[in-house]
């Protein structure tokens, strides 16, 4: 609940604040093919960076737990987004052939995340694809920054929301499995097929 009221509070300063965020999510999208049939879901969507990018190119439907941030993708982009969140997402079974997670993932502890991939591995089509970018150590230098984020994390647990994760690991651990796996300073990107066993 403290989460959404941030977000909501937030909403009205994203577009700034996301300018950031949006070249990892650019990078992400070029690491799979997206095709014009295809059903593509931008879980925790924002201010619909991703959604306004890939317009025209696939049915595209956002979900965000923020009704505020919902209200302004969904203006922004033209998009269907939903206000929800990604432990019940407001959508059936097998809905999607592809999810789109950008730096949500990693502001939920271990346990969360393993809640979340069973939701997202519902409303997952059979083999259909996840993507994850999140905030991650890195190497070399950025090791030794993210540490330092770290703390900062620790110190301002309410400002500071997303931590640094091993995103790979905990998918390898669920019912997906990683088909390519992407570090790019300290943001990590995911990519996998939801297993069809």
């Amino acid at each position: 609940m403290v989460r959404r009221r941030f977000y909501d509070w937030l909403s009205r300063y994203y577009w700034f604040v996301g300018l950031f965020d949006d070249c990892y999510k650019r990078r992400a999208l070029e690491l799979f093919e997206l095709e014009r049939r295809m059903r593509f879901l931008d879980v925790g969507c924002g201010a619909g960076f991703v959604l306004r990018r890939l317009a025209g190119r696939a049915l595209i439907f956002g979900v965000d737990s923020s009704c505020e941030m919902a209200l302004s993708a969904g203006r922004r982009s033209g998009a269907h987004v939903s206000c929800g969140d990604c432990f019940c997402l407001p959508f059936r079974d097998g809905s999607f052939d592809v999810l789109f997670c950008s730096f949500v993932f990693d502001i939920f502890d271990f346990s969360e995340q393993k809640k979340i991939l069973l939701e997202f591995s519902r409303v997952c089509a059979p083999s259909g694809l996840l993507v994850l970018v999140n905030n991650t150590r890195g190497k070399g230098v950025f090791f030794l920054l993210s540490g330092f984020y770290l703390m900062l994390v620790r110190i301002f647990p309410k400002v500071l929301l997303n931590k640094p994760i091993d995103g790979f690991s905990v998918v390898e651990s669920s019912g997906f499995a990683v088909k390519k796996r992407k570090v790019v300073g300290f943001t990590e990107i995911v990519v996998c097929v939801r297993d069809t066993e």
